[in-house]
């Protein structure tokens, strides 16, 4: 998950054609919604470092 502040779509056209490379663009706020949306994806492992500003 990333909110891209700091990058660009356009960054991720290498991955592309990665079979195992999903982008899914959505609006999550919040650690369960944020769980929720993963879950729905049928995300199986997450790792969460949350940084000093959240």
């Amino acid at each position: 998950m990333d909110n891209l502040a700091a990058g660009r779509l356009a960054n991720l056209a290498q991955h592309q054609d990665n079979p195992a490379f999903r982008f899914v663009e959505g609006d999550i706020n919040g650690d369960f919604s944020m769980a929720e949306a993963a879950w729905a994806a049928g995300v199986r492992r997450m790792m969460y470092a949350a940084s000093g500003s959240c």
